[in-house]
């Protein structure tokens, strides 16, 4: 079974990539947007890589708690952290 940090940066790659579709494959700037692993690798972008991942670790604890009926904002969240940097 795959590591949660390696599930949620696939996610994390998914959701950037889809990201990328629907704001036409081009920045505010206009800048072509790279795909996420050039994204991902790239240490001028890591502040904005690692948001990605934040992005992806969230949206994996809401579907496990809405799935494991946890759906409760008293309820503690999961133990998915992003990595220390």
């Amino acid at each position: 079974m795959a590591q949660p940090v390696n599930l949620c940066e696939k996610l994390a790659g998914e959701c950037y990539e889809a990201y990328c579709v629907a704001v036409g494959g081009r920045a505010f700037n206009g800048d072509v947007l790279p795909s996420w692993l050039i994204f991902r690798a790239d240490p001028t972008k890591r502040k904005q890589s690692d948001a990605w991942l934040q992005v992806a670790i969230v949206a994996a604890e809401g579907v496990i708690r809405v799935l494991t009926g946890t759906d409760d904002p008293l309820f503690p969240r999961s133990t998915l952290h992003a990595p220390t940097l």
